[in-house]
């Protein structure tokens, strides 16, 4: 199963992907805490250096946009990818908002 975190029930506002999970930890009305890891550059090191300025950059919007900020799934999408040749894999998507600190 994958699980995608999106803000505001936008697709290109990707907060964070978990694969391979065995089950699945949230349920809307949950709340959560964000905060972004910085990259160490031992985990850079395999990508050419375009793709580590990309990486770098995507980390830092993630920073700027969601870093110690609490955000609460608001919605939740399923989907089912079967196939023939293998297990069929599950996709839950949960679409955000951030909530306000005085909460």
């Amino acid at each position: 199963m994958n699980i995608h975190l999106y803000l505001n029930n936008e697709d290109e506002t990707h907060i964070a992907s978990y694969h391979g999970m065995k089950s699945n930890p949230f349920k809307v009305g949950d709340v959560l805490f964000v905060n972004i890891r910085d990259l160490v550059p031992s985990q850079l090191e395999p990508f050419p250096d375009d793709h580590k300025k990309r990486i770098l950059k995507e980390n830092d919007e993630l920073k700027s946009n969601f870093h110690l900020k609490n955000i609460s799934l608001i919605l939740e999408k399923k989907y089912i990818h079967p196939s023939v040749l293998d297990d069929g894999n599950i996709v839950v998507e949960y679409h955000c908002e951030i909530v306000n600190d005085d909460e």
